[in-house]
């Protein structure tokens, strides 16, 4: 019996986030003439517009450089789309190969909008995801594929296959332009495959996970795309980079929130510094039990020898004159990423039998100014539109008060 031919596998990305990171991917993939048109997905309808205004042309500043393109196409998706609450109305598919049209079958997905609005974000396409689908994360923190298996794929079966990822770029945005991206710096895409269950290091895949047909294709998609400087990593060497980032985050964002402060006056804050060094001796003895980086040098080095701690002052110093993400967004009233964050390392804590009482404490503060900034939104809101009624109330009286005086002249 002849063997049955191995179905091709798709070239065509569908890129999930229009922020700073998303714009920056799709515009690298994009510029590759041998791929199909990357396909950016985006909520905002507001985008649609300002992206036809640009001449549906997407733009990198490097330096001196300036490369724009054309080969991305921007494809709104409806938020809340009833196909979240009904997975069984899935497309069909026989293979694997990735549709080029819009609304179609999606191959190959990077997902780059918050860790927060994954779950809410990869619900409106859940129909277009089959169990061949490989998604690949790329936000700030960890513990987002848990979450988006947990409330989107519960049954095994149904689950995609994964591909954690990690930029070092130095990016930065022009204002003005909504779909331009300036490379400041140049840095590494660390990408690396994950089974099922990532927190059990112990279990070994045969063959081992990355050498999976649609995540191989996946990675070397990736790989051969010059600007990116994407590599493949073991797991436990893409934690030791992940874990540095998010340890750094959960320590000094959140305390920006809960003191609403900059980084620069956390810095100089003595009794700010101490509940950084609780935090972070928390976060550390969690870190110092996880199965995914046991065998690390570069870990025990980072934890026994203060490393993560000076890493963690010289961030602050670097970014004492930037804004903190987390205070902005709380401010506004948005949801922050504190669950990938310091809930991560609770969370993890909680399974290895480690408690963080000084992380819960902050994970609670945090959620609590987000509260108390959406009630004074609310409240503003309220007070403005009660004003309003009431300047058309008045304008309206008063019009009707001159017909009077005007039908008693005549």
């Amino acid at each position: 019996v002849a063997a049955s031919t191995p179905h091709r596998l798709s070239d065509q990305v569908h890129v999930l986030g229009s922020d700073i990171r998303g714009r920056y991917i799709t515009h690298a993939l994009a510029c590759r003439e041998a791929l199909p048109p990357v396909r950016f997905l985006t909520h905002r309808k507001d985008l649609q517009a300002f992206y036809g205004r640009a001449g549906n042309r997407l733009v990198l500043h490097n330096g001196d450089e300036t490369i724009g393109t054309q080969r991305a196409i921007l494809e709104r998706v409806p938020r809340g789309s009833k196909h979240h609450l009904a997975p069984d109305t899935r497309l069909a598919s026989v293979t694997n190969i990735g549709s080029t049209e819009e609304g179609g079958f999606i191959s190959n997905l990077i997902v780059t909008v918050p860790a927060e609005s994954v779950v809410r974000s990869i619900r409106s396409i859940v129909h277009r995801i089959q169990p061949t689908t490989t998604i690949c994360l790329l936000q700030d923190g960890l513990g987002v594929m848990e979450a988006v298996n947990d409330a989107c794929f519960r049954k095994e079966v149904e689950q995609p296959f994964y591909v954690l990822g990690h930029m070092s770029h130095v990016l930065g945005i022009t204002q003005s332009q909504a779909f331009t991206v300036s490379e400041i710096k140049q840095g590494k895409l660390y990408l690396a495959a994950v089974g099922h269950d990532p927190g059990d290091a112990d279990i070994t895949y045969h063959p081992p996970i990355e050498r999976n047909r649609g995540i191989s294709h996946f990675l070397e998609l990736m790989t051969t795309t010059p600007r990116l400087q994407a590599g493949g990593y073991t797991l436990q060497k893409f934690m030791e980079v992940k874990l540095r980032d998010t340890i750094a985050l959960s320590v000094i964002e959140p305390l920006t929130v809960v003191l609403d402060c900059s980084f620069g006056e956390l810095a100089t804050n003595n009794y700010a510094r101490q509940m950084i060094d609780q935090l972070l001796g928390e976060i550390l003895g969690v870190v110092a039990r996880m199965p995914e980086v046991k065998d690390s040098l570069d870990m025990r080095w980072m934890m026994l020898y203060g490393e993560m701690r000076r890493d963690v002052f010289r961030r602050l110093e670097r970014l004492k004159d930037k804004k903190s993400r987390m205070r902005s967004a709380t401010d506004r009233g948005f949801s922050s990423d504190i669950d990938f964050l310091n809930g991560y390392f609770v969370e993890r804590g909680r399974e290895l039998g480690i408690k963080c009482p000084v992380n819960e404490s902050v994970i609670w503060m945090v959620k609590a100014k987000h509260q108390q900034s959406l009630a004074k939104i609310r409240k503003a809101r309220l007070e403005q539109l009660k004003a309003q009624a009431g300047a058309g109330g008045n304008s309206g009286g008063g019009s009707g008060q001159q017909q009077q005086q005007a039908q008693q002249r005549q």
